[in-house]
């Protein structure tokens, strides 16, 4: 008897374990902020001023630089998190592994009882 209620324990255990891996991980990132456009600070500009035309696209690259730099970071630590595994991993792995035993303990219980009509 105490082994069958440990087997049903433990399969409570697993489908919490299968419950948490389930779970949508939440939105960070880029994705939670939404993207946002560059400022179109520089206008049309006559092709004989080539030398203004150059300063605009010189300062346009230099802050195109500085937000992909910034996206390369967020990139390097949303990459980093993903890695680590966080405690509803860690919950879920061991919910898999009691469940497995207690699915074990279960049939274990069940074959030693015998058939429903002895």
């Amino acid at each position: 008897m105490v082994k069958c209620f440990l087997g049903w324990l433990m399969l409570a255990f697993a489908l919490a374990g299968a419950w948490a891996y389930a779970q949508p991980p939440d939105a960070t990132g880029l994705e939670a902020q939404g993207m946002q456009t560059a400022p179109s600070d520089v206008k049309a500009l006559p092709a004989q001023d080539s030398m203004l035309v150059l300063e605009a696209l010189q300062a346009q690259q230099k802050e195109m630089n500085q937000e992909l730099r910034a996206i390369k970071r967020e990139m390097a630590a949303l990459k980093t998190a993903v890695q680590e595994p966080d405690f509803k991993d860690i919950l879920g792995g061991i919910g898999y592994i009691l469940g497995i035993f207690g699915v074990a303990y279960y049939v274990q219980a069940r074959q030693k009882r015998g058939p429903k009509g002895s």
